[in-house]
């Protein structure tokens, strides 16, 4: 059985982590657990963030995840700025062997509390992160436009970082992590979507955690996605070479410069209910078509980009085409994806960002930060760095996909959240 652990980075944490923990565990349905969550925050048992972590331990329990543990960071922390020495043997047995890591934190200033960025610096600085364990984020914040996705965004990349894998809350939605909106200490007996999105976050942790007991080295199909240029062609090239030197791998380019595609027309009928269950979902008869094709035969997709360079908007055009794929029930999910960018030393490139919060949104796993390349060369010269990032999204790619060869898990359904019945 997979096990996670919860983190709360609430100040106003009043969590008793055993009692909560045998609470969830008794309850049946989420409406049993959205009723104790509001008794409990307004009598402030529960910080607003805290409730979207419940919520989040509730969905992850509910696929037979074992939560081990939740670790309050102000019981550790109180008035100190450094995590006690006591707890280094404590973390290290929480930590061992735990395939999941749920964090919640109060929105300040759209980023983590204070007490969560005193954590991740310390499980980074002590080398306690385990070897192949996913996260996921729970923010709350007073205001509906907050901060919260900023904050999970943050937090997932800084997870990434640290050599954590990386999901979203999920379906219906998808987007960035739990998003609570509440203020007030009890305020959050309101908040409804906020919680739904904290469950569904929970549950993607959950999922992907099952995923990654199985150590199975299966057969991979790696795909290259990139926009052509002189240095991604070369990058390209070396990365191909590279991959293809390890046992039972296919690898193919995708170079979305040679396809002819339209720009989505944000039509009504996407996707499209007249086509049959595994045919082609887009009204647009052109070749998003062969795209689509070779990126949902893959195992894995590794995306090459450099700078802002995105000849004839290619890229962005791509990426919105690519809303049939996500609208027919996420033919992308748990896929594992990471990136390599090349950049000007001159230059502040968000490509990496952008390319992060697109493809995190077709419920996919990153299993590595951008590597980020910087230099003006002509060539792209190929590094030790390189070749160990690609041996680990290797590594990576084979405990996701063996685990998803293995492990049978609940079909994934879109809804088209926000929009009126057509």
């Amino acid at each position: 059985m997979s096990h996670i652990l919860g983190v709360t980075s609430s100040l106003r944490s009043k969590m008793n982590p055993k009692k909560v923990l045998r609470k969830i565990k008794n309850f049946r349905d989420f409406d049993s657990v959205v009723a104790y969550i509001n008794e409990q925050a307004v009598a402030g048992e529960l910080s607003n963030s805290e409730a979207g972590l419940v919520a989040g331990i509730y969905g992850a329990m509910s696929l037979g995840t074992e939560v081990k543990d939740i670790i309050v960071l102000k019981d550790i922390y109180n008035k100190k700025s450094q995590l006690p020495s006591s707890w280094t043997d404590r973390l290290r047995r929480l930590l061992n062997d735990c395939q999941g890591l749920l964090f919640a934190t109060p929105v300040y200033f759209g980023d983590r509390s204070s007490y969560l960025n005193a954590f991740l610096t310390y499980l980074d600085q002590e080398k306690l992160v385990p070897e192949a364990c996913v996260a996921g984020f729970i923010s709350a914040g007073a205001k509906r436009n907050g901060g919260q996705e900023t904050t999970n965004i943050f937090g997932i990349l800084d997870c990434l970082r640290l050599g954590l894998y990386a999901v979203s809350n999920g379906p219906p939605t998808s987007q960035y992590g739990g998003t609570i909106f509440a203020g007030s200490i009890g305020s959050v007996a309101d908040e409804s979507f906020g919680l739904t999105t904290s469950k569904g976050t929970g549950k993607r942790v959950g999922e992907v955690s099952k995923l990654l007991n199985f150590d199975t080295k299966p057969n991979l199909k790696i795909l290259l996605v990139g926009v052509s240029c002189e240095r991604i062609l070369d990058l390209a090239e070396k990365v191909e070479s590279a991959l293809k030197r390890k046992k039972r791998i296919k690898v193919e380019f995708l170079n979305l410069a040679d396809y002819a595609i339209e720009r989505c027309r944000a039509c009504a009928s996407c996707p499209n209910p007249r086509t049959k269950k595994n045919d082609y979902k887009c009204i647009i008869p052109d070749e998003m078509k062969k795209i689509r094709s070779k990126i949902i035969d893959s195992d894995a997709l590794l995306i090459l980009s450099e700078g802002e360079n995105d000849p004839h908007f290619q890229y962005q055009i791509f990426m919105e085409r690519t809303r049939f794929i996500r609208r027919n029930n996420f033919e992308l999910t748990n896929v594992p994806v990471a990136q390599i960018h090349l950049n000007s030393t001159k230059e502040m490139s968000i490509f990496p960002a952008r390319i992060l919060t697109s493809f995190l949104r077709h419920n996919t796993v990153f299993v590595a930060p951008p590597l980020i390349i910087s230099g003006k060369e002509n060539k792209f010269v190929f590094k030790t760095g390189t070749e160990k990032y690609i041996d680990r999204f290797i590594e990576s790619c084979r405990r996701i996909v063996g685990g998803s060869q293995v492990v049978s898990l609940e079909n994934n359904y879109y809804e088209p959240v926000g929009y009126r019945a057509m």
